[in-house]
């Protein structure tokens, strides 16, 4: 029995021996001693609110990139279109197909452009000191001016064109003694159409651009 106790008592203090030799493991002694967990706190309503903006701006950010996309790709067949009807008449297959197709592509840039621009109107705002706003940032804000008020009046501007293409193909215009073409309001709002599709197309380049060069 002695000799058990004394075995006993060795191997304790190699044990003991071992253990004060050894480093001690802070992940598990952090995990199991609530006396060392560190105090994680909340975060505060800044950090919240931070994080809440750079999602949304994430968001108008790739919306962006889409609506400019579209709008882009409007112009080209606005104006393609109008070169069709300039060259061939309304008799042309092709100018109403065209029509169609730039119908449907202006009504998902209108949404694009409108969901895009809600993230960044409902984003929280920083509280910056003043001139503390970067110049890209200001000209970012300043051409969304341009194509803001572009992609409110571009829907009424085809809605007209619209109403008067509908006169044209009543027959309801004179026509251009030397080159037989015809001439009607058609074409002032169509031209106006396009002027404006180009400025908010230019405008949406823009914004683009000051972002990239921050």
């Amino acid at each position: 029995m002695g000799g058990t106790m004394k075995k006993l008592i060795n191997t304790i203090i190699i044990a003991v021996i071992c253990a004060m030799a050894m480093p001690p493991r802070l992940g598990l002694a952090e995990e199991f001693d609530p006396f060392l967990i560190p105090v994680q706190s909340e975060p505060s309503k800044a950090e919240l609110q931070l994080a809440k903006r750079h999602r949304l701006l994430q968001a108008h950010q790739y919306i962006g990139y889409a609506t400019l996309t579209l709008v882009t790709t409007q112009v080209a067949l606005g104006w393609a279109n109008y070169g069709i009807y300039r060259r061939r008449g309304i008799a042309d297959p092709a100018w109403d197909k065209i029509r169609q197709s730039h119908l449907a592509l202006g009504l998902g840039s209108f949404a694009s452009y409108w969901t895009g621009a809600g993230f960044a109107i409902f984003a929280p705002k920083l509280e910056l000191e003043d001139g503390a706003e970067e110049g890209s940032i200001r000209a970012h804000k300043r051409l969304a001016w341009v194509h803001g008020i572009g992609m409110g009046i571009l829907p009424v501007w085809g809605w007209l064109t619209t109403n008067y293409r509908n006169d044209l193909m009543a027959n309801q215009f004179k026509t251009d003694t030397n080159s037989g073409v015809p001439v009607s309001a058609y074409d002032a709002v169509a031209v106006s159409h396009g002027v404006w599709g180009t400025a908010t197309m230019g405008a949406l380049a823009g914004a683009y651009i000051s972002v990239m060069l921050r």
